[in-house]
């Protein structure tokens, strides 16, 4: 353990963070030369023991949680169909329907299964969120110049021009 340069006299949240890690390296070289002491060759093993440090499994499941969160959302603000089902079965691959029905308030099973079959029938290159691209489909317009309807005209035309000449008559 080397010697400390200095005292820190500023408040820590308004140091540099070349500063903070310098600090916080030298904290732990004092509780690791404390614990040494007060357990020699085992200052380690007291340590882990009276500061838990978080599994890499607990680490793992706090943050698949947060991504199950986050794709619950996506999922509720979602209105394509589609897309729906592609974020369900992403979220049905890690969660039981119990869990999802949950999680998602209204979901039928049915839903979850959907999803699940999905995730099942697609191959390695079809999986992952894929949005469909909307179908513009074009107005018709000059409905009127189209050959299916001249029948209908020319005989709205002599319906016309015969009734016009029915009442010039009267």
């Amino acid at each position: 353990m080397s010697p400390l340069r200095s005292v820190l006299r500023k408040n820590i949240s308004d140091v540099k963070e070349s500063t903070k890690r310098y600090y916080k390296r030298k904290a732990n070289e004092s509780i690791d030369s404390l614990l040494d002491l007060i357990a020699p060759k085992q200052g380690q093993d007291l340590k882990e023991e009276v500061i838990p440090t978080p599994s890499c499994a607990q680490m793992q499941k706090d943050q698949e949680a947060d991504v199950i969160s986050t794709l619950t959302k996506l999922y509720v603000d979602t209105v394509d169909n589609s897309l729906k089902t592609q974020i369900l079965s992403v979220i049905s691959s890690k969660l039981t329907k119990a869990e999802i029905q949950s999680l998602i308030p209204g979901i039928t099973i049915y839903r979850i299964d959907q999803a699940r079959q999905q995730l099942n029938t697609s191959s390695e290159r079809e999986r992952g969120l894929h949005v469909r691209e909307k179908v513009k489909v074009p107005r018709r317009r000059g409905w009127m110049k189209t050959n299916y309807n001249m029948p209908l005209v020319s005989f709205l035309i002599h319906r016309i021009c015969s009734w016009c000449s029915m009442v010039q008559e009267i």
